[in-house]
């Protein structure tokens, strides 16, 4: 298996973190609108910090987001490279089957060779028409 889940789940927990540094910025933000001041300026500014309170608390919902497809990401990694490992062995496996059907196969020629040789030599050359290939 490779380390990619692990990567992407450390890229999870990165933007976790910045999903939770969003959110200190928005409580930040509406802290800043504590101000006692009563005038114009000091309303706009209190509706500009309710826009940027909204902006921060949607952003870091967003993060939190991607977190959580990134922690699904990993696992579909796992999982897809958990199939292929399998689908591997089972090849491997099989070429390994291939193989000893393949020896047993020559062994076995080999032995009906050798069988038709000696009989070859014990009848003086001539075996009922059959003419061995050496």
């Amino acid at each position: 298996m490779s380390s990619d889940p692990e990567q992407i789940r450390a890229a999870a927990r990165i933007v976790s973190g910045l999903a939770a540094r969003a959110r200190t910025a928005a409580v930040t933000v509406t802290g800043a609108g504590r101000a006692r001041w009563e005038s114009l300026g000091a309303q706009r500014f209190r509706a500009q910090l309710e826009r940027q309170h909204g902006a921060f608390q949607r952003c870091a919902g967003a993060l939190e987001e991607l977190s959580t497809l990134l922690l699904r990401h990993a696992r579909h990694v796992e999982a897809h490279e958990a199939a292929l490992a399998k689908a591997a062995l089972a090849v491997v496996d099989s070429a390994h089957n291939v193989a000893d059907d393949a020896r047993t196969a020559v062994h076995d020629v080999a032995r009906v060779g050798k069988d038709v040789s000696h009989l070859w030599d014990d009848t003086g050359g001539s075996v009922s028409g059959v003419r061995p290939p050496w």
